[in-house]
């Protein structure tokens, strides 16, 4: 019974680690994005919507692997970052923007396929709001 505790005790610190650098990756690839734009996220525009899409990818790592869909989800998330540069207010997002580009992008084209109502990498994809 010990033995169950430290193995779950390990994966929930590994699933942690790893969605921690998950978040960092897609808020990378969101930054650069509007970097090259000229633009910047304003200090705390991605606060609520990172501690949200962390707890999401730390379930998801429960059910998949990150290698499987980091493609795509990093396309998705420059695309978002793309919606919002055409929200920036001047130079900047704050957060009202960000949650209106997620709103934006939970129908991304990339995210849907098979049958119109089922979503190939489902969390990975909508970043589960």
């Amino acid at each position: 019974m010990a033995h169950d505790t430290i193995t779950s005790d390990t994966t929930a610190y590994d699933h942690q680690q790893e969605a921690e650098t998950i978040v960092r990756e897609i808020i990378a690839v969101m930054t650069l994005r509007l970097s090259d734009a000229g633009k910047v996220f304003l200090p705390g525009a991605l606060d609520q919507w990172r501690t949200d899409l962390l707890k999401h990818v730390k379930e998801r790592l429960k059910h998949g692997t990150w290698e499987e869909d980091r493609q795509t989800v990093l396309a998705v998330a420059a695309d978002m970052a793309s919606i919002a540069i055409l929200l920036a207010h001047k130079d900047d997002v704050d957060k009202d923007r960000v949650a209106a580009a997620f709103a934006a992008i939970k129908s991304h084209r990339r995210c849907l396929a098979r049958g119109a109502s089922e979503k190939v990498l489902g969390c990975w994809c909508d970043f589960c709001p």
